[in-house]
């Protein structure tokens, strides 16, 4: 764990902002008009993330005209560090292939 962290790099305090209290930003830095957004969207999210549940992930999903929505079994919220996380790669692959072709 500590050679992962130790790669990470402090985020400043306004990105926080921006992220956590969106609400109170009047600049709306993080909004998304999910209705102007036309190209395939894939939605991820670990059915045992405890940041993000997978039912929040999925009400995000329905958002988009054209999201889909897959629940990695098993996965928290560190998808891309956690064990199997070249298979889940693969997956989003194959889907960016199928959406693209």
């Amino acid at each position: 764990q500590r050679r992962i962290v130790d790669m990470f790099s402090p985020e400043s305090g306004r990105a926080l902002f921006e992220l956590f209290f969106w609400m109170f930003d009047r600049q709306r830095a993080t909004a998304v008009d999910a209705a102007a957004v036309a190209c395939p969207v894939l939605v991820v999210a670990g059915s045992e993330d405890k940041v993000i549940s997978a039912v929040t992930a999925r009400k995000v999903a329905a958002l988009y005209a054209h999201a889909t929505f897959e629940e990695a079994a098993g996965r928290g919220h560190f998808l891309i560090m956690e064990e199997g996380a070249a298979n889940l790669a693969g997956r989003c692959a194959d889907w960016m292939d199928k959406v693209t072709n």
